[in-house]
């Protein structure tokens, strides 16, 4: 027992050495890499099959050999707020005398963080230990459990929750100041029966409310494969449970282990929540999980995010590609998130429609106001920044002022968009369908993916082009990660860290 317990604080110190050297950049589209653009700006049409429209976007009113060059932005805020706000359009110079779709990226970024100034954290460790976690993949959870109290310090609060068809609570909420200590009770776990995985986040819910503080990082850390069978077990009410804590102020990050784990229940979990996701094959999977998770992951700077965008009267909202629409009122867009991380840009991508203007001429395409809450001061806050363009007759001018970092996630949007419907082709059994949509958006993002050097594009068209030949367990895996959970997600404004 001493030689394991001793295994696993040598694998946590590393991971803290891992830690000390990590500059994490980040993830609404969320991102923790700076968001890459695009090629070609594509129209509307050639991305999706949705019906032609009369309307052209910039790009596709542009020839192709115009040159390019590099724009340079600036955040609107202050530097001494914790969150900025940056909105961006796909090109700061518009075409004259032409009425045309063009994007708008509104850029949200949390101030980075020291590690040492992150807010204390009230997290609560839920392993699972049914039968079908024996083996290696207990023997991960275990590992990982203990990289979590590696991480704590001595104002955290930690508990310790695990389930089969039953739940125990071995640690129950207390301070994090011996973590050795829990160690012992997680290295003497055993593998049992069934899987009440809901009833066990309800028990670590449970342990975070007895002191559940919005000065606090209140987490649920949920180890598993995901495979429930008793009680609730959908991934309809696993992301209501997930909405539910979510509202609370508690987020669920959840590791999914091996490779039957039920990827639709975590990320269900985790989407809606506004938790993490990550898929541990191995140890080296578990490593970089944590370091984001505890690197940067654990650094909120801004909660209970309100996000108003209001469109100038010669602008109209086509869509808003990357978040739902239900809180568009006439020319107002409102969104919210729960939390921002230090060093996480998260996004609002729109699609707009703008008319025409004459050459020299200037437009405000759109005031950008958001509220959040301070963790630093616990005050509330305000940003405010505006989104300007001007016209030209040059085409040159036009390509000149292309924003890369939009148009990377445009594409990646719209791209990812399509191999998520390839996913829903396959489900419903319709797999020649499936296979020529996995085709088409894998051409798409590389196309793009080579227009603008995105590797990030280049990697999704890579995983679309594995799915058109052969559809399975791992592929299925990624894309679920990449539906809701990195920055090209079509949910929670794009995606969270993890990848």
């Amino acid at each position: 027992m001493k030689c394991a317990i001793h295994g696993l604080w040598i694998a946590a110190g590393a991971l803290l050495a891992l830690l000390a050297g990590q500059n994490c950049q980040c993830q609404l589209g969320n991102t923790w890499l700076p968001a890459e653009g695009s090629a070609q700006t594509p129209s509307t049409v050639a991305l999706l099959e949705s019906p032609a429209v009369a309307t052209p976007t910039t790009v596709s009113l542009l020839g192709s050999d115009a040159p390019r060059s590099e724009v340079s932005e600036r955040a609107a805020s202050s530097d001494k707020t914790s969150l900025q706000v940056h909105p961006v359009p796909a090109h700061s110079v518009l075409l004259a005398d032409k009425r045309q779709r063009t994007y708008l990226k509104v850029n949200m970024t949390g101030l980075s963080m020291d590690r040492t100034e992150r807010p204390p954290v009230n997290v609560s460790v839920v392993l699972d230990r049914s039968g079908s976690m024996a083996g290696e993949k207990l023997s991960q959870a275990k590992q990982a459990a203990g990289m979590v109290l590696a991480q704590l310090r001595s104002q955290d609060v930690v508990s310790v929750v695990t389930y089969d068809s039953g739940v125990d609570v071995p640690v129950p909420a207390t301070d994090a100041s011996e973590p050795w200590k829990l160690t012992r009770e997680i290295e003497w776990l055993q593998p049992g029966g069934r899987t009440a995985l809901y009833d066990g986040v309800q028990a670590g819910a449970k342990e975070l409310r007895k002191h559940l503080d919005s000065e606090r990082i209140n987490r649920i850390v949920l180890l598993s494969d995901g495979l429930a069978n008793v009680g609730p077990s959908s991934p309809e009410s696993l992301a209501s449970l997930g909405d539910s804590l979510g509202r609370e102020g508690i987020a669920v990050t959840t590791i999914g282990l091996g490779l039957d784990y039920s990827e639709q229940t975590m990320t269900a979990l985790a989407e809606r929540s506004e938790g993490n996701h990550f898929f541990a094959r191995d140890a080296s999977d578990l490593r970089r999980a944590f370091a984001t998770e505890f690197g940067a992951g654990l650094a909120v700077v801004a909660r209970d995010v309100d996000i108003r965008v209001e469109l100038t009267d010669d602008v109209r909202l086509v869509r808003v590609l990357n978040y739902s629409s239900d809180g568009v009122d006439g020319q107002v867009i409102k969104a919210s998130r729960k939390q921002l991380y230090g060093g996480m840009t998260a996004f609002l991508l729109l699609e707009l429609e703008v008319e025409e203007e004459n050459d020299g001429d200037e437009l405000e395409l759109a005031r950008v106001e958001i509220e959040y809450t301070d963790m630093r001061s616990g005050s509330r806050e305000r940003v405010e920044a505006e989104a300007k363009v001007r016209f030209s007759d040059s085409a040159a001018d036009v390509l000149a002022s292309e924003s890369r970092d939009v148009m990377v996630a445009v594409a990646g949007v719209l791209g990812n968009r399509r191999g998520q419907r390839a996913v829903e082709l396959y489900e419903q059994g319709r797999t020649d369908e499936a296979r020529r949509e996995f085709a088409a958006a894998a051409r798409y993002l590389e196309e793009n993916g080579q227009r603008y050097g995105s590797e990030a594009l280049l990697e999704l068209s890579r995983l679309n082009h594995r799915s058109a030949r052969h559809y399975d367990r791992e592929t299925a895996k990624d894309h679920y990660k990449h539906k809701n959970l990195k920055s090209f997600g079509q949910g929670n404004m794009g995606a969270n860290a993890g990848g």
